[in-house]
């Protein structure tokens, strides 16, 4: 065997980094098709919509990390980073029901409020103009809530202020996930861009 035979089979250093990223990318998009597939088969019921959401942002987070030096290679992939519109995230306040009393989670704990106490829709919202988004975007989103209650004693309202946490929504991680998958077929990776159905039934 000719040195030069051995030289082409002993890999170099940039083949090996490539090979362990297309490995992780390979994986970490598995990961996120398992987690999508049992969101829709409602197989998660242990954890709270927030937890799930938590962790399906950090899954594509970890895939886009991954993707990052690719994506920086060609003028669509700069795209897709700085200046693809992925809508918004929105913060909407969480209430449940427990022993009979309606229940807002807060960023930590919850507080009992009226059944009549009305809360608006929505108390903050964030652009997500790009992936890079993901790493600029508050985790998790940030929001306050006021709510007036009556002082049984005096009759008198008081309004008080709580701090609650929300996550960027089902279809807009969907959608990011969606991009990734086709910037990986355009550049012949052997990735074909899979489907993600949603939203999903968390």
């Amino acid at each position: 065997m000719s040195r030069e035979d051995t030289k082409q089979r002993i890999p170099n250093a940039e083949d090996i980094v490539v090979e362990r990223r297309l490995n992780t990318i390979f994986d970490l998009r598995d990961r996120i098709h398992v987690l999508r597939r049992q969101l829709r088969m409602g197989q998660i019921s242990e954890l709270s919509d927030f937890q799930v959401m938590c962790g399906y942002r950090t899954l594509v987070e970890s895939y886009l990390s991954e993707l990052n030096p690719l994506l920086l290679k060609t003028e669509s992939g700069k795209e897709l980073l700085e200046d693809y519109n992925f809508g918004e995230a929105k913060v909407r306040p969480r209430t449940v029901e427990k022993n009979r009393n309606r229940v807002l989670k807060l960023t930590e704990g919850s507080v009992t409020i009226g059944q009549n106490q009305r809360l608006p829709s929505e108390v903050a919202k964030f652009e997500l103009i790009g992936l890079e988004s993901l790493w600029r975007v508050p985790d998790p989103l940030p929001g306050v809530v006021t709510i007036e209650k009556v002082d049984p004693a005096t009759m008198s309202k008081k309004q008080t202020q709580y701090n609650i946490s929300d996550q960027i929504d089902l279809e807009a991680l969907d959608s990011m996930v969606r991009e990734m998958n086709v910037f990986l077929s355009n550049i012949d990776l052997g990735l074909q861009p899979e489907e993600v159905k949603g939203p999903a039934e968390i």
